[in-house]
Parts: structure tokens; sequence; C-alpha cells
């Protein structure tokens, strides 16, 4: 849910960023875990989702990317997990790449990730010095 949380930030801080499988409306597959108890496949930690998490989440819903940000969304059709195009239209504005199937793991995306850093040190110069850390 990185992009999705990294697009509410960018309604205030212009921000560039390359999205891989964005999940436009993520508290809509959430939803299917309410009151349950979830384990993390790693740490073992219990969570139990409430009706609270998903109200906190839908807040962060945007209807429309940051208006001054810039974004390069790649997507899979093959995503089992979201459906592609829901982000092709909400990022339209922006550069966006649809490969054929692939799945959510998005298993070659190390193949652009030369092209990824160069634009965005591209976008760097555009960056308000305000909003640099």
């Amino acid at each position: 849910m990185g992009c999705y949380f990294t697009n509410y930030f960018a309604q205030s801080i212009p921000l560039s960023a390359c999205f891989i499988n964005p999940a436009v409306r993520p508290f809509e597959r959430v939803e299917e875990y309410l009151n349950q108890d979830i384990v993390h496949n790693y740490t073992k930690e219990v969570f139990h989702l409430t009706e609270g998490h998903l109200k906190t989440l839908r807040s962060y819903e945007q209807n429309k990317p940051g208006p001054d940000s810039d974004f390069w969304v790649f997507l899979k059709t093959g995503d089992e997990v979201l459906n592609y195009k829901l982000a092709a239209e909400m990022y339209k504005e922006h550069k966006v790449n649809v490969d054929e199937g692939g799945d959510h793991s998005f298993h070659d995306y190390a193949e652009y990730i030369p092209e990824m850093i160069k634009w965005l040190c591209s976008k760097a110069h555009h960056v308000d010095p305000l909003y640099q850390l």
C-alpha cells in the first residue's frame, strides 16, 4: 500500500515516484479480512482488523493523483491481487507501463530499475528546496 500512501502525501507535497502495481482502493481488498485475526508471515505477530482500521484506511483515499506530482506507474495485466485497469485509469495523465501477463509480485521489476533511477534523477532538479531533506 506504499503507493496508496504516497499518493495521499502527494496531495500537499509535490513528489516524483515510481509505482509498481499500485493499490487504488486497498480497503476493498482488505475488507474481506474484517474481524479476523491475521498472522504476519515472518514475525507471527497476530493483528485483528477492525472496522475502525478500515475507516482510517478509507480516509486516505484520493480520487486523483497529487496535483503537482509526477508518477511512473508499472502494471501487469495478470495481477491476481489488484485490478490493473483501476490504476491505469487513475494515473492516465502520468507515465504508465502496462505489461501483458505477469502477477502481483512483478518478478521482473529489477529490469526496470536502471530506467527508474535515471527517470527519478531527472526529476530531482524540479523539487522545491523547502521539501528537500
